[in-house]
């Protein structure tokens, strides 16, 4: 709903280059935003300093006074408003131009991704009884299949990579816990040796107890690697498994 006092604005815009800024219709990049000119804002000065500081002689002087003072404040005022806004606006126009190239970007993406699956994307009339056409209708037909083929292949060496490295977590998380409780235990056996090797030197006995060792500890097993050479490996030697059984059955 536009607002009654702004409705001859945006009838004058409609009949502009920036009309697509009323209408529903989605954006697209070679639409120009607009653009603004900057004006040179001065920096804010005190002006009429004199007259301001000098001492009034008379009631109408200092009403005088008084005024100029009001009118240099909202002076002052206005053009701060001014700089920030038109600050604003340089910013507002940067952050527009930089949507704009990355929205190009996107639709030549589109664009690219919608001839790939035209099979001719040349706008040109075909015979579609014509040997070449029913090749390139096959040979489409094959790629588009084999596009599915690579995601569904991907999509299940994701799911295998997954449950793998689950297991590895599990198995790593167990090895922590065994080289954790071995080094307790060597602790262990460290304060329980060094203990009893004072006795014996307090006793002035022969120490029977060796000391301890850590021993190796276990080291961390590698994280789990699936290429798609060993997933079609496995799926053939399935495949294999299941002809060698069939045969088997049918003896």
């Amino acid at each position: 709903m536009v607002p009654t006092k702004l409705a001859p604005v945006f009838h004058e815009l409609s009949k502009t280059s920036a009309a697509y800024l009323l209408s529903n219709s989605p954006l697209t990049s070679d639409r120009p935003h607009p653009t603004i000119d900057p004006v040179t804002i001065s920096p804010v000065k005190p002006k009429h300093a004199d007259l301001l500081t000098k001492s009034p002689e008379t009631e109408r002087e200092a009403l005088l006074q008084h005024a100029l003072h009001k009118s240099e404040v909202n002076a002052a005022y206005l053009k701060g408003q001014l700089l920030g806004q038109q600050a604003g606006m340089v910013l507002q126009s940067l952050y527009c131009e930089r949507v704009r190239r990355q929205l190009a970007t996107q639709e030549k993406k589109e664009d690219k991704a919608g001839k790939k699956k035209r099979i001719m994307g040349d706008g040109m009339p075909k015979l579609l009884t014509s040997d070449e056409f029913v090749q390139l209708v096959i040979d489409h037909e094959e790629a588009e299949l084999e596009t599915e083929r690579t995601k569904a292949r991907r999509r299940k060496l994701a799911e295998k990579r997954a449950k793998l490295m689950e297991k590895w977590k599990e198995d790593e998380k167990a090895r922590l816990e065994r080289n954790k409780a071995q080094r307790q235990r060597f602790k262990d056996e460290m304060e329980a040796y060094e203990v009893e090797k004072a006795n014996a030197k307090a006793e002035k006995r022969k120490l029977h107890l060796c000391k301890p060792k850590l021993g190796k500890v276990e080291a961390q097993a590698p994280k789990p690697k699936i290429s798609e050479t060993t997933d079609d490996d496995s799926e053939q030697e399935s495949d294999e498994t299941e002809l060698e059984e069939s045969a088997d059955e049918t003896d």
